[in-house]
């Protein structure tokens, strides 16, 4: 039966068990340990005994031995057996021949493979890593260790993942998503087989604020394992960015081997407050004022700037709309942090109000010229005058001589010049100003951290072992059969 029991063992009959590490599992569960009592070989010693007394009784009853019922002696049992002698019935000895033993080991044998499957399970793990009953060990294969899947890419867009995946083996792989408040809930299950070298890509929901992804897989060694992604290493959500000139949002962000790519969208303003210092006054007296003007953004330039890895880039900045990047670059494996600056400057056009200049005119005198009009009354007269004229002769005579005078009314106008002098003053006047063109600088930073597997390495499985070939069975001796019953310390049962 030891001979057996080895034989079972080594050609792996019965249960087996993954033998990888507990953290390759995708759900592990405590091993539940299972109580053997009686042990293996109590059981085998128990259902033998039963069978083999099951067996004496009905050979009892054909010869006509059997207790508690009337036998027919002379019309049963003739002919079929040799009986047992007194001697025999005394000592408890049975007698059986070749054929007999044929079926006692035949019925042990089916004894034994019934047992071991529940006995190994019973006596659990050992130090060894294999499975101990009582006489035998199970020792099963070592697991093949290394790495069956590797994350080829990771892209974030909106609310899904797209994972690419590349096998390192013939390999069954199953991803899964969960998600929800609790972050457990399960959004998304899909499986496919994948080939040694192959690529296969899942799109995946980013569902809650914790969501994370198991992949799980089955290779073909008949060895299981599984690996997860939590929201620790994927850039969920995507980060964004609220500035004065531009608000900015990264809506796709994408990590391989070999480069970082990704999306920045941007959305303009179309007017900004702007601080100003305005001169109001100016001339005799100067006024300026600080005051925050609205200006309207005639146009927005710049350029992005990506950086990981010790790695950088620039691209052109599209306003109002979306800004298309990609990095070469070698990250490291785990976590990598990356960089998105935008710098944005902003022409703007501020209206300005306006100007009141004020000027001072200094003292000075004007002449200033008048005409004036004079009316001069019109007049009459009659005159008379004596006119004494002295003759040619010395002699005197005397005239009367009378006139009558008349002058007429007139207007008489005449300019007049009068100087007139002014004292100094102010002078103000309004005066409209064109708009002021301004620049307006501004930096955004967008920062996120981005997951990177290691490198992609085909999985070197050994060689199997030859399956060695199967054990030959020999008859053994009494003499063996109770020399080994010796050393094992059993009892023959009959």
């Amino acid at each position: 039966m030891p001979l057996v029991v080895a034989d079972l063992l080594k050609y792996w009959l019965g249960p087996r068990r993954f033998e990888g590490e507990a953290g390759d599992l995708l759900q592990p569960a405590p091993v539940m340990a299972v109580e053997a009592e009686p042990g293996l070989m109590d059981k085998m010693w128990e259902k033998g005994r039963r069978r083999l007394r099951r067996l004496c009784n009905r050979r009892d009853r054909r010869n006509g031995d059997g207790t508690g019922r009337n036998h027919n002696s002379s019309s049963r049992g003739k002919g079929k057996g040799s009986k047992r002698s007194k001697k025999d019935k005394q000592s408890g000895r049975i007698n059986f021949g070749r054929r007999r033993w044929v079926n006692v080991g035949t019925i042990v044998v089916l004894a034994v493979a019934a047992v071991i499957p529940q006995a190994v399970l019973a006596q659990g793990e050992g130090d060894e890593g294999g499975y101990h009953i009582s006489e035998v060990d199970l020792e099963l294969p070592p697991p093949v260790l290394g790495r069956r899947v590797y994350v080829e890419e990771i892209n974030v867009t909106g609310g899904r993942l797209n994972a690419t995946v590349r096998a390192a083996t013939d390999i069954s792989l199953r991803a899964r998503a969960y998600g929800g408040d609790s972050g457990d809930t399960l959004r998304f299950a899909d499986a496919t087989s994948v080939d040694e070298g192959e690529t296969a890509s899942f799109d995946m929901p980013l569902d809650g604020n914790r969501p994370s992804f198991t992949f799980s897989w089955v290779d073909s060694l008949g060895q299981a394992g599984a690996f997860s992604l939590n929201s620790d290493q994927l850039p969920h959500p995507l980060p964004f960015a609220d500035g004065e000139l531009c608000d900015a949002e990264v809506t796709s962000l994408s990590l391989s081997r070999s480069a970082v790519s990704g999306t920045v969208a941007t959305d303009c303003a179309k007017a900004v407050m702007e601080i100003l210092e305005i001169e109001t006054v100016s001339g005799k007296e100067t006024v300026e004022v600080r005051t925050v003007k609205e200006a309207d953004v005639a146009r927005v330039s710049g350029k992005v700037t990506v950086r990981l890895a010790g790695q950088e880039t620039n691209v052109p900045l599209v306003a109002d709309g979306v800004t298309t990047f990609s990095l070469s670059a070698d990250p490291a494996e785990g976590i990598n942090p990356v960089s998105i600056d935008l710098g944005l400057r902003g022409s703007l056009r501020i209206p300005m109000p306006p100007l009141v200049e004020m000027r001072t005119v200094p003292e000075r005198t004007v002449q200033q010229a008048h005409v004036v009009s004079v009316l001069r009354p019109g007049i009459s007269r009659m005159v008379r005058e004596t006119v004494t004229g002295i003759c040619t002769d010395g002699t005197e005579e005397s005239h009367r001589i009378s006139a009558y005078l008349s002058v007429p009314s007139t207007v008489i106008d005449t300019t007049t010049r009068v100087p007139v002098t002014h004292e100094p003053y102010v002078t103000a006047a309004i005066v409209e100003r064109e708009p002021v063109m301004r620049w307006r600088d501004e930096t955004i930073v967008l920062e996120s951290l981005l997951w990177a597997d290691a490198l992609y390495a085909v999985l070197e499985v050994p060689e199997p072992e030859p399956t060695p070939e199967a054990a030959e069975q020999v008859p053994a001796d009494s003499g063996v059969v109770e020399d080994l019953f010796d050393r094992l310390g059993w009892d023959w049962p009959w």
